[in-house]
């Protein structure tokens, strides 16, 4: 048994999540939502797609803490997972929200 588990090849790399590198910030996700036109003043409005798609954007494209995507909205770290949560089901719910964060997303990368 020893031997079949010593003649396995090995990698020296983490798993694939740990290896993906996130090169957007908050504040390119703050531009983005700028310049296509989802946001006219910051932060944005309470119950609005921007705030939403902003956490769920940030959260899922950027190293940011929930805490710190929180802070930029004026909300604590669990007002955040609130939003990301809510995010992520209307992505399944509203193709017109599918379709905001689908366009972020390909402008994100």
């Amino acid at each position: 048994m020893e031997s079949r588990i010593v003649e396995q090849k090995r990698s020296n790399e983490h798993p694939r999540d740990q290896r993906t590198f996130r090169a957007a910030t908050i504040e390119s996700v703050r531009v983005l939502l700028e310049a296509i036109g989802q946001v006219s003043s910051w932060p944005p409005p309470a119950g609005s797609d921007a705030r939403t798609l902003f956490a769920l954007l940030a959260f899922r494209h950027t190293q940011a803490t929930r805490a710190e995507i929180g802070r930029l909205l004026g909300v604590t770290g669990h007002g955040a997972l609130y939003l990301i949560r809510q995010g992520e089901e209307r992505m399944n719910e509203d193709p017109l929200f599918a379709a905001l964060v689908l366009e972020g997303e390909s402008r994100l990368r």
